[in-house]
């Protein structure tokens, strides 16, 4: 059953359902490194295929491998 879930994951990583979350800010959150400032309740949202097919976050990101 564990590498049946790791199929599933990896099936859902490379097809994901949704393109994009989306969270609301808690409070203000400042990056200092370029000098964004987030305000308090902006929503951000994050574009899931774009990380989910990043090298940086998955070596090969279009290689089918469950046992990443």
């Amino acid at each position: 059953m564990n590498y049946l879930d790791a199929v599933i994951c990896e099936t859902l990583r490379i097809y994901s359902p949704a393109s994009f979350a989306e969270r609301r800010a808690l409070q203000d959150y400042t990056f200092d490194d370029i000098g964004l400032t987030i305000p308090k309740d902006t929503p951000v949202r994050f574009p899931i295929y774009a990380i989910h097919h990043d090298p940086k976050n998955f070596p090969e990101p279009e290689k089918f491998n469950p046992d990443r």
